[in-house]
């Protein structure tokens, strides 16, 4: 009753404090609030994707991966933490590692999710095939006798249930 009450009020207020503090840059004191909300409700998603987020804008990819793969196994659907996730790998330069994550979130049903994974998962695409192009300007300026050799590039097929898929080089 009361206590149970009174407890998830406490949770809503550590949430609303550390995602406050998030929005103000202030990244480690969110951590303190998102584990007190986390204390109050082991099971909180959005404590633990909170913690993500603030171990992520803390560089600490570590932490950051670990609290959104905890929060992504209570809630498997959550297209904003696999975003989250997906977004956390590639900012640390992760991109086959992000991609799963990133298809995960543009096929869910959270539409900025969605737009956002997209978008980066064209950021991934054009990446990758810069770094396949590279090593064929290279050859090619070496020995211009020779061919250039010939790469396959990656590209974002749309599925027909609207899911984004990132076709990369073999």
């Amino acid at each position: 009753g009361r206590a149970a009450t009174a407890n998830a009020q406490g949770v809503a207020t550590a949430l609303d404090e550390g995602r406050a503090l998030l929005v103000a840059g202030n990244a480690a004191q969110a951590i303190s609030a998102f584990r007190l909300a986390l204390t109050a409700d082991p099971s909180s998603v959005s404590a633990l994707n909170g913690l993500g987020i603030a171990y992520d804008r803390l560089g600490r990819r570590d932490l950051a991966r670990r609290h959104f793969e905890m929060a992504l196994a209570v809630e498997p659907d959550a297209a904003d933490i696999a975003y989250n996730l997906g977004l956390s790998l590639h900012l640390a330069g992760e991109d086959r590692a992000a991609v799963p994550w990133l298809q995960r979130a543009a096929g869910g049903d959270d539409g900025r999710a969605a737009t956002a994974a997209r978008r980066v998962l064209v950021q991934i695409a054009a990446r990758l095939e810069a770094q396949a192009a590279g090593p064929v300007i290279a050859q090619s300026a070496a020995s211009a006798a020779e061919p250039p050799m010939r790469v396959a590039s990656a590209r974002i097929d749309m599925a027909s249930n609207g899911e984004a898929v990132l076709v990369l080089p073999s």
